[in-house]
């Protein structure tokens, strides 16, 4: 998110984990290095983290965030000295998350429910075969659930 009333200075940037920067020790410290670029610079930073594999890389310490907190998908916004979690699991929706701009404006909402849903319509994968169980695995309960799931969509056999 740019302020074009500064020449365009960067205010908020989202950064959406790819498999690279969790799997890889390149790839993590390579976002790691971009990640500190946008603190260093005071960019307010929203780090949206939809993978359920590979290594912690959100800015929130993992070892600060209580356990009842944590969660397989997990969203971090970072602004100025303030940093603010949210999570979900498979079987509860992405919530809605604040996304901050200058400190003299109030925050804009991201849908990430909404924009999950674009995301699957107009992407593939509601042509994908779901017969088999994705990597890493989920826990059994989940993988109970999301085969009860996908019967009832016709999606497995």
């Amino acid at each position: 998110i740019l302020d074009v009333s500064s020449g365009e200075r960067v205010v908020t940037a989202i950064e959406v984990l790819s498999p690279t920067n969790k799997l890889t020790d390149t790839g993590r410290e390579d976002y790691c290095r971009k990640r500190q670029d946008y603190l260093d610079a005071r960019v307010n930073l929203v780090e949206i983290d939809l993978l359920r594999g590979g290594q912690y890389v959100l800015a929130a310490a993992l070892e600060k965030i209580p356990q009842s907190k944590r969660r397989p998908y997990m969203m971090s916004i970072q602004c100025r000295t303030t940093i603010k979690l949210f999570g979900a699991s498979l079987r509860e929706p992405l919530p809605v998350i604040p996304i901050p701009l200058r400190p003299t404006e109030r925050d804009v909402s991201l849908n990430m429910p909404q924009i999950i849903n674009l995301v699957y319509d107009r992407g593939r994968y509601a042509k994908m075969s779901y017969q088999t169980d994705p990597e890493p695995p989920f826990s059994s309960e989940d993988a109970d659930w999301v085969d009860e799931l996908l019967r009832k969509q016709g999606r497995r056999n």
